[in-house]
């Protein structure tokens, strides 16, 4: 499990300024038929949610997504791969814009 995590994390050769997780990696990890990928994928969007949930319980950000109750993980991952396949021109992105910009799509505060 370990060497997949490694082997998935290295991908191409990046620049300084690219973000080490781009929405291209993550797309592929959500949609790839390995289960290794998607437990990255689901890994990734949890602690993605976490975060979320954190800086709203500290103070609410307009920044961040509102996200309801009761959604399950495969909620989320059908927001951020239906989000990355529809944008393209941004899956050069870091992973981490990605799904806040999904989510925060499917879930705006009011």
């Amino acid at each position: 499990m370990a060497a997949v995590l490694v082997l998935a994390l290295a991908g191409e050769a990046r620049s300084a300024r690219d973000t080490a997780i781009s929405g291209n990696d993550f797309l592929e990890w959500c949609t790839s038929t390995p289960k290794p990928s998607e437990f990255i994928c689901v890994g990734y969007l949890l602690g993605t949610v976490e975060m979320i949930l954190l800086v709203h319980e500290i103070g609410t950000d307009a920044a961040f997504p509102c996200l309801p109750d009761n959604v399950i993980v495969r909620q989320y991952k059908d927001i951020v791969v239906r989000w990355l396949k529809d944008h393209p021109e941004l899956r050069h992105e870091g992973a981490l814009t990605a799904v806040i910009l999904a989510l925060k799509e499917a879930f705006p505060c009011e």
